[in-house]
């Protein structure tokens, strides 16, 4: 829906989905913190990279249809809630899950599985930050998010997809 509103031009092509992210805002974030679950009006389960990943990956797509800047401002100050709870070290890339003491391990790939990867979403993500704002410091978030997960990589192969895509779409900017 945003990207065909984005390229037809027409409003009703965009109400629905502003709607739907509204809502989603609404019922899923509290004080600032996004949760995973939703159901019978109570918001549970702390949100993993992906949910920040595909929120933001949205509100990007919903401003750029709309051009209403409330979604970019939406999508930057997620994307730097994401990097406080996920990102490692700078440099490191993102973990899938937020800190716990109850947590041994933390997981974080940039490999897709039957959905783009939480890390390829990001960089698109990045990537899109930088081409909205112009701030350098979307690129250079990207380029090092990039080079984490591709540099020197022997496993980069068909289940990066989405992550080679984003890196080429960074090359470009």
């Amino acid at each position: 829906f945003f990207k065909t509103g984005d390229q037809d031009g027409r409003e009703e092509s965009t109400t629905s989905p502003s709607a739907c992210q509204q809502s989603v805002r609404a019922s899923r974030c509290n004080d600032g913190a996004l949760k995973r679950i939703y159901a019978g009006g109570q918001a549970e389960t702390e949100a993993t990279l992906e949910d920040y990943a595909m929120l933001i990956r949205g509100l990007l797509s919903l401003h750029r249809a709309t051009r209403e800047a409330k979604w970019l401002e939406s999508a930057v100050a997620l994307t730097g809630r994401a990097g406080e709870l996920f990102l490692d070290a700078p440099g490191k890339g993102y973990f899938f899950t937020q800190r716990s003491d109850d947590m041994l391990v933390r997981i974080k790939n940039g490999d897709d599985s039957a959905i783009p990867g939480a890390n390829a979403v990001m960089l698109h993500n990045l990537t899109d930050l930088f081409d909205l704002t112009g701030d350098a410091a979307w690129r250079d978030q990207a380029e090092t998010l990039r080079g984490y997960f591709l540099n020197g990589n022997p496993r980069v192969l068909v289940g990066f997809s989405t992550m080679m895509h984003a890196a080429l779409r960074l090359e470009e900017k």
